[in-house]
């Protein structure tokens, strides 16, 4: 017997974690939708002929009726939107209009958790993210990565060129994880046929680093 496969739509489908979930959908014969704010950003996955579960539409993120488009006839969400001081709105809308057109289930690319006394503004948004989504009714969970591999691709230009690494780190270590393992643990969610009940999950590598062990 035929199972129809769930309509999934990546938000964020054009960055590190959100093109590799597309990928990784696309491999495993998933309907995928890729939402993207500028409609001129070249698509993860090429589309042609033979590939047919695969569809991008733009949205702006403030836009009701463009966001609902986006949504329409999915069943599954991946939320991931450019950080920025605009993020808790667009992501809040995004939860808002997921909940309206019957989507049941949300995998969120979060923060790690802080303490309180700490303040560091991405998380703060994020926990008011988070807030919005355990106020509804939808399963989801909330993935919580430290440092991404792929950030170090940013430091190529000032080790080339001077031979050294610019930062305010000194010799503290950091966990990085790469984008490819947190897109698999995304897809692994995003699939799975067990309730999510609102899970916090903590991505890492396999060991804390400094710069000087890097």
């Amino acid at each position: 017997m035929n199972t129809i496969k769930p309509t999934i739509v990546v938000f964020g489908c054009t960055g590190a974690v959100g093109s590799e979930v597309m990928r990784q959908l696309n491999n495993q014969g998933y309907i995928v939708r890729g939402v993207l704010r500028n409609p001129d950003r070249e698509y993860p996955i090429k589309l042609n002929k033979q590939c047919t579960n695969v569809s991008y539409i733009s949205a702006d993120l403030k836009s009701k009726s463009q966001l609902k488009h986006a949504c329409k006839k999915a069943d599954i969400l991946f939320l991931l939107t450019g950080t920025s001081p605009d993020q808790v709105e667009n992501e809040v809308n995004i939860i808002n209009m997921a909940i309206e057109t019957g989507i049941t289930r949300i995998v969120k690319l979060s923060a790690p958790v802080i303490p309180s006394d700490i303040k560091v503004e991405v998380s703060n948004w994020h926990r008011e993210i988070e807030e919005r989504l355990a106020k509804s009714s939808i399963d989801y969970c909330c993935l919580r990565p430290h440092s991404f591999m792929q950030n170090w691709e940013r430091n190529t230009f000032t080790i080339r060129r001077f031979g050294k690494i610019f930062g305010a780190m000194g010799n503290a270590s950091r966990n990085y994880i790469d984008c490819r393992d947190i897109a698999e643990i995304a897809v692994h969610y995003l699939i799975s046929n067990r309730a999510l009940h609102k899970k916090s999950v903590i991505l890492s590598g396999p060991e804390a680093i400094t710069n000087y062990d890097i």
